[in-house]
């Protein structure tokens, strides 16, 4: 199959589909979000093909470079990525604004659909595992000196460390072993996302996420639950500090987060409102105890991996109704409650009333208002932005440390998203809506 063929057809298709749908959900200057909501499915759609599309144009280019295997991975992602696009549009053609001879003319050329179902055929696959199978890897990691001895040393920790432990843990759902965190903090594990002049192992003027990848998938190798998911809370918390802290909060706490010697934990997400974070109600209001001004936090909090073996936790929280969002950090020391997510991570609901927290607790006070724009984008954030962009970073991690789908979990956030129980937060449509206006010209 000719992969620039491949490629050069989807990005002709998805052109014509962002056109249509942008039109459509046009009030004659920009993207109205509402008009949007009516067709959000199809949205959504658009913009998880555009991702595959994207994607597979970065793994081919990358392929280029590359050996045999490489180039037949590739080959099949993008074979993939050309079956999905046309298993979306199909029998929904008015819905993406297209027909029958432009896919013809596409995705669907006759020698372009031979060439997908030979690179799909088992045959095929079976061909890949055995390229997999003698060079006893899945395809080169790209990595540099440093990110290489990053991989062997945790992988070797992994398999040395984790995996013994990993089956108990998980039968038993025990906590994570002692052990376990007692190791990751000898190899400055937990400093992987700090730079050197804090206690950390980054190299002050080079920022790196793909340290933390490299490991994160290494240590998932040995469990995700005993030592995959472990380091990227503090990842998330130190990041969020970097960007939004004081100087003196960088100097008090990230050469305690990077020596292990405060483990953190991350209370974003809400019961109703799911990681909207746009539509979060917990609160956290101003106030002034024995001379000593600081915030009360109030509200619930779910979904918080780590929360209850930590002595640190970060809460994302509204310090003003009429403010778009705003970030804040507390330290708390809590037991253990009855929660749900990886086995030995304790990842608890927070119900908690007046929580009381120092004013220098805070991390990045400043906030903004939504503009009047139709799409409701937001001036700069400075406290949810701090967070936010601290939570992107651990979502590459997560997805290293992960071995689902992006179909499954795709699947998983649309059932959510349009559960009838629960409409989308207009704040979801405004994000899609984003992605969207590009088309609008």
């Amino acid at each position: 199959m000719n992969t620039q063929n491949a490629l050069a057809a989807a990005k002709t298709l998805l052109e014509q589909c962002g056109r249509f749908l942008a039109q459509k959900a046009s009030d004659g200057k920009d993207i109205s979000t509402a008009k949007l909501d009516a067709f959000q499915g199809t949205a959504y759609d658009l913009a998880w093909v555009a991702s595959e599309v994207y994607a597979a144009e970065q793994v081919c280019a990358y392929a280029d470079k590359h050996g045999e295997l490489e180039k037949a991975l590739a080959e099949y992602f993008t074979a993939e990525m050309v079956a999905n696009f046309s298993q979306k549009v199909s029998f929904h053609f008015h819905e993406w604004g297209v027909d029958q001879p432009k896919l013809v003319e596409t995705i669907w050329k006759p020698e372009l659909t031979k060439g997908v179902e030979k690179v799909l055929a088992a045959d095929n696959v079976a061909r890949i595992a055995q390229l997999i199978k003698k060079a006893n890897h899945g395809g080169s990691y790209g990595l540099d000196e440093n990110h290489q001895m990053f991989r062997e040393t945790f992988k070797k920790f992994a398999e040395d460390k984790v995996a013994p432990l990993a089956e108990k843990v998980h039968r038993h759902d025990l906590l994570i072993p002692q052990e376990i965190i007692d190791g990751l903090k000898e190899l400055g594990c937990f400093g992987l996302s700090i730079p050197q002049a804090y206690g950390g192992f980054q190299d002050d003027a080079k920022p790196d996420n793909t340290g933390m990848c490299v490991v994160t998938e290494e240590l998932s190798r040995g469990s995700l639950g005993v030592a995959g998911s472990l380091i990227t809370r503090p990842e998330i918390l130190s990041k969020a500090i970097l960007k939004g802290g004081t100087d003196a909060q960088k100097q008090k706490w990230l050469p305690l987060l990077a020596s292990g010697e405060r483990m953190a934990g991350v209370a974003v997400t809400e019961p109703d409102y799911g990681s909207d974070v746009a539509g979060m109600k917990v609160t956290a209001r101003p106030q002034e105890s024995k001379g000593q001004k600081g915030w009360v936090i109030n509200g619930v909090k779910t979904w918080c991996t780590f929360a209850g073996y930590a002595d640190t936790l970060m809460v994302l929280c509204r310090t003003d109704p009429d403010i778009a969002c705003s970030a804040a950090a507390a330290s708390s020391v809590r037991r253990p409650m009855m929660g749900s997510g990886p086995r030995s991570s304790t990842t608890p609901r927070l119900c908690r009333s007046s929580i009381s927290v120092v004013c220098s607790a805070r991390v990045h006070s400043r906030s903004c208002r939504p503009s009047s724009s139709t799409c409701g984008r937001c001036r700069h954030i400075a406290g949810l932005s701090a967070t936010m962009s601290a939570v992107d970073c651990q979502t590459f991690s997560a997805s290293s440390s992960t071995r689902w789908t992006p179909r499954s979990c795709a699947c998983a956030s649309r059932s959510r998203s349009r559960s009838p129980e629960r409409r989308p937060s207009p704040s979801i449509a405004k994000a899609v809506a984003s992605s969207v206006s590009r088309w609008l010209t």
